[in-house]
């Protein structure tokens, strides 16, 4: 591939419609029954250090996030072994907290979310906005941080799709 197709594609992405796929991250989001709400501490502020930190403390698995399939099968990958190049990725996204509907895990677990993840495959739970996607004919980016051995954590996603106009 040349430098000037690259350039060319980037021209196309760009004159898509971006659509958020993250929700806004704080300590009430919705969030899965027995994990804790996040906490956050103010460590330093402008006014007293010069700069602006917060100290955080969430469940990997919270907001908008992705679930490798470690979080459900054990010795498979985790965050750092989802490749930034793979071809043909096989990924489930969805809005709810979970790839099984409630009344199916009061009856039958968490079979379909284990199904996707033992097949090795990854998902990105708790999206927004998927109502706002064309059914196709759009690209959904996914920034997955790269901690060591962790099952999941919060992403920020976002899909180019067509202008409407």
């Amino acid at each position: 591939m040349t430098r000037n197709a690259i350039v060319d594609a980037l021209g196309v992405l760009k004159a898509g419609r971006i659509v958020d796929l993250t929700h806004l991250v704080h300590p009430g989001i919705q969030r899965f029954g027995p994990f804790p709400a996040m906490r956050t501490e103010p460590r330093y502020t402008v006014a007293e250090s010069g700069f602006h930190v917060e100290q955080v403390s969430f469940v990997t698995q919270y907001g908008t996030h992705v679930d490798a399939p470690e979080h459900f099968v054990e010795g498979r990958r985790t965050l750092e072994r989802i490749e930034l190049e793979e071809r043909g990725v096989t990924a489930v996204g969805h809005e709810t907290l979970d790839t099984d509907g409630s009344a199916d895990v009061r009856a039958r677990g968490l079979d379909c979310e284990k199904y996707v993840l033992e097949s090795d495959h990854y998902q990105v739970e708790v999206m927004a906005n998927l109502d706002k996607l064309p059914s196709t004919g759009g690209v959904i980016f996914v920034g997955l941080p790269k901690f060591d051995k962790f099952p999941g954590f919060p992403v920020r996603a976002w899909a180019v799709v067509p202008n409407e106009d």
